[in-house]
């Protein structure tokens, strides 16, 4: 059984994603400040959602993560089904996954800012902002587990080694471990 996203899908989360990333900058970019158009729009506004309603920055933030995390699960999410053998390992896209999921990690902890405590429809717990010492070493160990993941797979990515199954472990369980600590359900 072969995992992958329609090229629709991938679409949509990767034009959410960019427009996800896009507002992130807007609300994070102080009023009157040269860059991506400052901190509000033209006439003062934070930024402009459907129907030309007013955004707020806090939701703005949420909606990258939430698509921050979106792309990582579709990229993840096959690794997964491999390890557990609900998918025929195939080493080439164990990669690839591997590969992005690698490159998003490393934005995990920039994408809980401040402005994102008090977003709307967030399921991170307030614990991320009071204990983040915690936090930060829990999205440290999952970039660099996931870094360990890609280095195995470009070593051997013929099988399904023990190798490999130990570093997929460990990425799927430090997402595990950061959810049960730090995600309301």
């Amino acid at each position: 059984m072969k995992f992958s996203l329609s090229r629709g899908l991938l679409a949509t989360v990767g034009a959410l994603l960019l427009s996800a990333l896009a507002s992130l900058a807007l609300a994070q970019t102080p009023a009157g400040e040269a860059g991506m158009g400052g901190g509000m729009a033209a006439g003062g506004e934070a930024g402009m959602g459907a129907g030309g309603q007013t955004r707020n920055p806090a939701d703005q933030a949420v909606e990258y993560r939430q698509a921050l995390f979106t792309v990582i699960g579709g990229n993840f999410t096959p690794i997964g089904a491999m390890l557990q053998g609900r998918a025929e390992f195939n080493g080439a896209n164990a990669l690839k996954g591997a590969e992005r999921t690698a490159q998003l990690a490393a934005m995990v902890g920039d994408a809980f800012t401040d402005v994102s405590k008090t977003g709307a429809e967030s399921k991170a717990s307030a614990d991320i902002w009071t204990n983040r010492a915690e936090f930060d070493k829990l999205a440290k160990d999952f970039t660099d587990h996931t870094a360990t993941l890609v280095a195995v797979l470009k070593k051997d990515n013929k099988t399904a080694s023990a190798e490999f199954k130990a570093a997929a472990t460990a990425v799927a369980g430090d997402c595990k471990g950061c959810h049960d600590k730090f995600r309301t359900k």
